[in-house]
């Protein structure tokens, strides 16, 4: 047979508050040694790391460190000034290097536009215009020369200044000419 315990409900609220009081306790003492563990672990960190501190402090104040640290400020002054000047000429690069008018297809043009028997003896190039030194068989050659020259795409204009015959007793001398071939498209500074 079964006995009853009348008793047996103040019991077991009695045990669940013995059991709660543990629980906090325990939790209590877990978060109290938590917290002690990290203060000593972070003191002691901090007391390391301040001789570290205090020991690199005395080696940045050595006159070796000094002495590149002096070094590397004026480097890197001049590393800045250079970038800031680099920056400028790219500036001026681009804008040049879009403004360039004469190229190696020009000169090819009027390499083509020589007719037979002309050669050229100097030829200089400026941002305005090309002037040609030459030397021909025949007067007909400078002037298809000129006109070859007048019908390319990037010349505004072309004049032949002078023409020299240089016969030194030959039949058929040499002619020697100068041509001054104005480009188109170019911006004149009106200031010079």
């Amino acid at each position: 047979m079964r006995d009853f315990n009348f008793f047996q409900p103040y019991l077991g609220i009695e045990k669940e508050s013995k059991n709660k009081k543990h629980y906090v306790w325990g939790l209590a003492i877990l978060m109290s040694s938590f917290i002690l563990i990290s203060l000593i672990w972070n003191s002691i960190s901090i007391f390391m790391l301040k001789g570290d501190i205090a020991k690199l402090g005395s080696e940045l104040k050595t006159p070796e460190i000094q002495e590149n640290y002096n070094k590397t400020t004026v480097l890197f002054k001049r590393h800045e000034l250079l970038t800031k000047y680099n920056n400028e000429i790219d500036v001026i690069y681009t804008a040049i290097k879009g403004r360039e008018i004469v190229n190696s297809n020009m000169i090819k043009s009027l390499s083509d536009s020589l007719p037979k028997d002309v050669y050229f003896k100097n030829l200089v190039v400026d941002g305005q215009a090309i002037s040609i030194n030459a030397v021909s068989k025949s007067r007909i050659n400078i002037g298809e020369f000129q006109h070859n020259v007048k019908n390319l795409n990037f010349i505004k204009e072309a004049h032949v200044s002078n023409i020299n015959s240089s016969s030194e007793g030959n039949a058929q001398g040499e002619y020697s000419f100068s041509i001054k071939c104005t480009l188109k498209d170019v911006d004149v500074n009106e200031s010079k």
